[in-house]
């Protein structure tokens, strides 16, 4: 039951991270060909993605979006394919809380500074707060591994 539980925690990691990466992917390929970004629910998706805070260095912050979720998805693998331990789920907790912390600061850059929504940046921040959720939840897991681990080897 319990390798259910971590696998059934895992695959909608895999799906939520797919999902962000194909968002961020797209904000990234529109970025760079110059398209504008359909925006039907929100309306405001050009004055923030065009505003001076949706680059850095005049790299989209959809990039660095790509990256998270491609890590995300690389931990993913790496625990269907090994045991959830400790160390490796202190590492993705730690990530998805930066992921956490940056939508936190870009939606309040949306909210406050701009004064406009993006659909797509609001999808990216539901991700992200998701992705720290299934974190803890592995982490907890993780955790419970090792000390069952530690009592193990007492006991030998």
């Amino acid at each position: 039951m319990k390798r259910l539980s971590n696998n059934l925690t895992l695959v909608v990691l895999f799906v939520v991270a797919v999902i962000g990466l194909a968002d961020a992917s797209y904000l990234t390929y529109e970025h760079y060909t110059g398209n504008k970004v359909v925006c039907s629910i929100t309306g405001g998706c050009e004055k923030v993605l065009t505003s001076e805070y949706s680059t850095v260095f005049g790299v989209p912050i959809s990039l660095g979006g790509i990256i998270f979720y491609l890590a995300v998805l690389g931990f993913a693998f790496h625990f269907l394919l090994q045991p959830i331990h400790k160390r490796a789920t202190q590492l993705l907790l730690a990530m998805s809380t930066i992921g956490l912390l940056t939508s936190t600061y870009l939606t309040g850059l949306q909210a406050f500074v701009i004064r406009a929504w993006c659909q797509f940046c609001l999808l990216s921040a539901f991700t992200s707060l998701c992705i720290f959720l299934l974190s803890i939840a592995l982490y907890r897991k993780g955790h419970r591994a090792d000390k069952k681990e530690e009592k193990k080897d007492e006991k030998s």
